[in-house]
């Protein structure tokens, strides 16, 4: 009888171990979701912030912006960094496929 009682308040302790340490981690999911919910909307505002420039920027008006005229020289070097790499990946696997071709025979 003692052996059960001891029993049953390890599982109490456990129990109330368990409910402490969900309810710790529902409150950090749920600060953690407020924090990403709240960069999720900085970036959607952001976003459409730069899609406006972007549309005043191709329309012709607002062209004299130096955000939009930096904006259009981000995207260029950006554009022109991808392509630089893809030639490089390309003369890589290139390279590689030759050697494994003169491998091969």
């Amino acid at each position: 009888l003692g052996r059960k009682r001891d029993e049953a308040e390890a599982l109490r302790q456990e129990i109330a171990s368990l409910r402490e340490q969900l309810a710790r981690e529902r409150a950090e999911t749920e600060a953690s979701v407020e924090r990403h919910t709240e960069h999720v909307e900085r970036l959607e505002f952001e976003n459409r912030k730069l899609q406006s420039k972007f549309m005043l920027s191709s329309i012709g008006t607002g062209s004299e912006d130096g955000d939009v005229d930096m904006l259009a020289r981000e995207v260029r070097q950006k554009t022109e960094a991808i392509e630089s790499v893809m030639r490089e990946f390309q003369q890589q696997q290139q390279a590689a496929l030759g050697k494994i071709s003169s491998l091969a025979n």
